[in-house]
């Protein structure tokens, strides 16, 4: 089998997951669409003024308050970590609430969705485009107008440049910039730019077809019928949590993986991964066990284990809103740090809800 032919059958399997199974719900409604789109804008352009107000900006108050200025370096640092959970939780919402006129062909849309479709992305690219042109513009202005203005003469000590003060705090500005790692900043600028290249499109057409209230599909959803195709993506979803704790484990074994915070912001990632999981399979599960008519071993086995997952998924809650607000255990015992059971808990709800799903499936046979 041709790469080609391999990519084909994958896009057409996909068509045919999104027909048998379009996104529905709260997703779908206006309102949360355009709260969506507003949320990944304000969300990304917070992002850009934290990567923009360099450190060196609050040194300067140090002198003055030093706890004003800790309280600076501790909301741009916040914002640096959350600022990109928010991003992409709000674009791969959107991305689910638009799959369907995003991705199925144009036989199975109206002339509406088509025209919505072709305009956002058409007008999304066309504002990437010029919006970095206008960058680059003016970049080339700015040094252009450092160079005009600088005199060039055969007198030494060559004359001062009337603009040589403001040139130099502009590039003292970018230099400040890199202080904590020029790769960090450039790297952080780069997944910027490609984070608004592929969800600014969708963001357009989420906003234009909340304007219309009618939803994608017709009719109630039949969701015990989609059971296999669940199923099958949770496992693949389940697969992934499970790498990414054994990639977690394996990470503690580079030098200095400890020191330099790897072990924890892979172990971070895995958890907040693991943490859409929990909450798109329990929304699924709920979903079609209320759509169970008929009691059976099946139906019954499966509510029971939905039942235990959600009673450890809100252990977890009130274990770590203890710790955060009395917090229980620091310096009892270190064998009873709260940490342990959130940690053991959170590895129980993957086979207690693997199995909840297993029965769910069996339902659907």
């Amino acid at each position: 089998m041709t790469k080609s032919k391999i990519i084909r059958n994958f896009q057409e399997a996909r068509v045919q997951r999104i027909l048998a199974t379009p996104a529905t719900g709260l997703i779908t409604k206006p309102w949360v669409r355009r709260a969506l789109a507003v949320l990944a804008v304000f969300a990304s352009n917070v992002y850009l003024a934290a990567i923009l107000v360099p450190d060196s900006a609050f040194y300067s108050l140090a002198e003055q308050n030093k706890t004003q200025v800790v309280t600076f370096f501790a909301v741009k640092y916040l914002v640096l970590q959350l600022a990109p959970v928010v991003m992409l939780a709000s674009f791969f919402a959107l991305r689910k609430s638009m799959e369907y006129v995003t991705s199925v062909p144009d036989e199975y849309l109206d002339e509406r969705q088509i025209e919505n479709r072709d305009w956002a992305f058409r007008n999304g690219y066309l504002v990437v485009r010029r919006s970095a042109f206008a960058i680059a513009l003016v970049g080339a202005a700015i040094n252009f107008i450092f160079w005009v203005t600088t005199p060039r003469t055969g007198a030494w000590p060559p004359p001062e440049a009337p603009l040589a003060d403001l040139e130099k705090m502009f590039n003292a500005y970018l230099a400040s910039l890199t202080t904590s790692g020029a790769s960090v900043f450039y790297v952080s600028v780069l997944i910027l730019l490609t984070y608004v290249a592929y969800s600014f499109p969708t963001i357009l057409l989420a906003w234009r077809e909340a304007k219309f209230s009618e939803p994608t599909s017709v009719g109630k959803p039949n969701r015990i019928s989609e059971t296999p195709i669940f199923a099958k993506a949770y496992a693949r979803r389940i697969s992934i949590v499970l790498i990414g704790l054994a990639l977690t484990i394996a990470s503690g074994f580079i030098p200095y993986a400890f020191w330099n915070g790897l072990v924890f912001y892979v172990l971070f990632s895995v958890v907040a991964y693991g943490m859409f999981v929990f909450i798109w399979a329990s929304i699924k599960s709920f979903e079609i066990l209320r759509q169970v008519k008929k009691r059976s071993p099946d139906s019954v086995m499966a509510t029971v284990f939905f039942f235990i997952t959600q009673l450890f998924g809100l252990s977890i809650l009130v274990i770590f809103y203890l710790v955060t607000q009395y917090g229980i255990g620091n310096g009892i015992n270190p064998y009873l740090n709260p940490l342990f059971y959130i940690i053991g808990l959170g590895i129980l709800m993957i086979p207690s809800q693997t199995i909840s799903i297993r029965y769910i499936k069996r339902i659907s046979e």
